[in-house]
């Protein structure tokens, strides 16, 4: 995490955010624990399936992350 941010996880949303320590800005986004529990949500509730916006971002050492955490919910 960049310094002078805090990491938060809003448990109304299910979603993390970083917001800066002085409280100017505030960065949101999806990880591996809201994206998982995106895709149990809507298998809980029968839907065909879910989209994605923007992926662009989704590649870590080598790996699509979020893509990987899709596919390990919906196979299960």
């Amino acid at each position: 995490m960049p310094s002078g941010w805090d990491y938060i996880w809003d448990g109304g949303a299910k979603v993390p955010y970083l917001r800066k320590q002085d409280r100017s800005k505030i960065i949101c986004f999806d990880d591996v624990r809201s994206v998982a529990q995106k895709c149990r949500y809507v298998k809980g509730k029968k839907a065909a399936g879910i989209i994605i916006w923007e992926i662009s971002q989704d590649y870590y050492k080598g790996s699509s992350v979020l893509l990987n955490t899709v596919g390990k919910e919906f196979k299960k």
